[in-house]
């Protein structure tokens, strides 16, 4: 089974986005809404797709990628935002994210990068 961690430090997206999510067959969606809960779960087990917010009180969704990717150097992540900047996509692609969304998004297409970058998962 494929494992989605999805970080988000409002509650109210985690959920929409995990009942998104709950078509995907073979998948389990995983919710942390700070970093210290994100870590435990990136340390507890395999996390094939990680999809965070970029900003969250104490650390951005880009530090939480490098720190799981130092773990994990094969882990799909994928960011959605509120707040694009222009350097936020040039850091996002040097860390290897695969997409950045802005909110608000369309949860159908949403689920189908979810899905792509399952497909693509070596972890």
């Amino acid at each position: 089974m494929k494992r989605v961690l999805i970080v988000d430090d409002e509650i109210n997206i985690t959920m929409i986005i995990r009942e998104g999510l709950r078509v995907l067959e073979d998948c389990e969606v995983l919710v942390a809404t700070d970093e210290q809960m994100a870590l435990a779960e990136i340390e507890a087990g395999c996390i094939d797709v990680l999809v965070t917010d970029y900003r969250m009180p104490g650390q951005n969704g880009l530090k939480l990628i490098a720190q799981a990717k130092e773990r994990y150097p094969n882990l799909q992540a994928m960011i959605v935002t509120a707040y694009s900047d222009g350097t936020l996509h040039e850091e996002a692609k040097a860390l290897g994210v695969a997409h950045v969304l802005t909110k608000p998004m369309r949860l159908d297409r949403f689920r189908q990068l979810v899905q792509e970058l399952l497909t693509i998962t070596t972890v």
